[in-house]
């Protein structure tokens, strides 16, 4: 057992680390500020990880107020590598990530197979293909809409019909690497704050548009889990009382208003015609009126929902993303007039990034929850 005593140094030695992996390069007198640790701290500290060569020295820059050269501290992408995957009802979109979270290689095969035991073998497939390429390859994660507690236990996944699943420990009977499953839109936010647009942020919130619309919270570094996996559900929100009703009877919530089913549908019924999503979207941007108020609608109302969030945690930052953010980008201004305009409290205004991804930023996200796990966990830093 370890003492006190050691643990703390273990606690240290991982702060610095993850530090690093966040913001570097990054000055010693920076790191130091950051973790308020002593210098002499902080050279014990990183000494172990520079012989070990997980950090590194980047090249001396002169520091202008002291004349002395100061090597920024960066970690090694190359120490170890992580395969992400990003699961829905037909597709298994993969990603090899070093250890900054950098996509090194990308696939996708279809899931003809939905049961557990027929995705087990499917990811095992696919992971063991990827480690005779990349053998460095430290852990696995895997990421899909629905509940995910503890990283380990999937207790719903609709789009795979699945009930209660021990997916960690199936799988780890199958492939020999740290296994961390995760819902994807919380997958998705460890990767934006750790490698994408929330990094430096301690306090952030995702939100998602596409087939459903879903929210994960950053609040003080920590990802925001809940009991049983089920913080930050926004996909019932009621946003328009007089709106239609969802299957469970919630007027004018997020699922009949902001996915790109319900625009889809919406605009079926205006136009008397079959319209996709993406036809609508396109109607929108060609000036057609009725596919334009659906859009205009749907971005206003988003704008509410992300006022109701900003106002539960005071985000540094708010990132929309999503499969389905074209109609956001087609209507953006009204977003943000409808953000301010619902804020409870007006203050210096939100800091609003929209994002365009692809499903392989979902996969990148599965691989960073591997990747947090290794440095939580995995990796013996001291």
């Amino acid at each position: 057992m370890q003492d006190r005593g050691t643990a703390l140094a273990d606690t240290s030695a991982r702060s610095v680390a993850l530090a690093v992996l966040r913001s570097g390069p990054v000055s010693r007198a920076e790191l130091a500020r950051e973790l308020g640790l002593s210098t002499a701290s902080l050279t014990r500290l990183t000494r172990p990880m520079l012989s070990r060569g997980l950090l590194v020295e980047q090249q001396a820059a002169t520091v202008a107020r002291t004349g002395r050269p100061s090597r920024p501290l960066d970690i090694d992408p190359g120490q170890a590598a992580f395969v992400g995957i990003k699961l829905t009802g037909t597709v298994a979109y993969a990603v090899v990530c070093d250890l900054k979270g950098t996509e090194l290689h990308r696939e996708e095969h279809p899931v003809t197979d939905r049961t557990p035991g027929g995705v087990v073998e499917l990811i095992a497939a696919i992971t063991a293909e990827r480690r005779a390429e990349f053998p460095q390859i430290a852990g696995l994660g895997v990421s899909l809409g629905g509940t995910v507690e503890g990283r380990r236990l999937v207790r719903q996944a609709p789009f795979l019909g699945w009930g209660t699943v021990d997916l960690a420990a199936v799988l780890e009977e199958a492939i020999d690497l740290p296994i961390s499953i995760d819902n994807d839109v919380r997958a998705l936010a460890q990767a934006e704050h750790w490698f994408g647009e929330g990094r430096g942020c301690s306090t952030l919130a995702v939100i998602t548009v596409g087939v459903g619309t879903g929210c994960a919270l950053v609040i003080h570094d920590q990802l925001l889990e809940g009991r049983q996996g089920l913080a930050a559900l926004v996909g019932h929100w009621v946003l328009d009382p007089d709106g239609p009703p969802c299957e469970r009877g919630h007027r004018g919530c997020s699922g009949v208003l902001l996915t790109s089913g319900a625009i889809s549908r919406t605009a079926t019924e205006r136009l008397r015609r079959p319209v996709s999503f993406e036809q609508c979207v396109g109607l929108a941007a060609a000036g057609d009126p009725v596919a334009g108020e659906i859009v205009q609608h749907a971005a206003d109302r988003l704008g509410l929902l992300a006022a109701r969030v900003a106002d539960l945690i005071a985000p540094e930052r708010l990132i929309i993303t999503g499969d389905g953010v074209d109609f956001v980008l087609q209507a953006e201004a009204t977003l943000r007039a409808s953000l301010t305009a619902h804020r409870a409290i007006r203050s210096d205004p939100d800091d609003v990034r929209v994002v365009r991804s692809d499903f392989y930023a979902w996969a990148r996200g599965a691989a960073a929850v591997a990747i947090r796990r290794h440095m939580l966990s995995e990796l013996v830093v001291t």
